[in-house]
């Protein structure tokens, strides 16, 4: 029963990353919006969780093909979670 927390949580987040894996900014609009809520919220485990799933989505940028679609889901990528990401770096110091 111990494994099981863990279990739900990485199936939780592999289930935001094949959302993700598509077109975020077209198919899911509130997602990223929502994962950057959860970074700057003061919950350390809604951080983290929201932290593994933007690494997950990110990750996929590593091998696709330079295109504009790529460069227009990066920018909306790195407008959405910029702010929270500097917001969270600032209180982790």
């Amino acid at each position: 029963m111990s494994g099981q927390p863990n279990t739900i949580t990485n199936n939780f987040i592999e289930m935001i990353s094949l959302m993700g894996k598509r077109n975020v900014y077209i198919e899911w609009p509130n997602l990223v919006p929502e994962l950057s809520a959860h970074i700057t919220s003061q919950n350390n485990v809604n951080c983290k969780l929201a932290l593994e799933c933007v690494k997950k989505i990110c990750k996929k940028y590593r091998f696709m093909f330079r295109s504009d679609a790529l460069y227009n889901e990066m920018n909306y990528m790195i407008e959405n979670l910029s702010n929270q990401l500097i917001e969270s770096l600032i209180k982790a110091i």
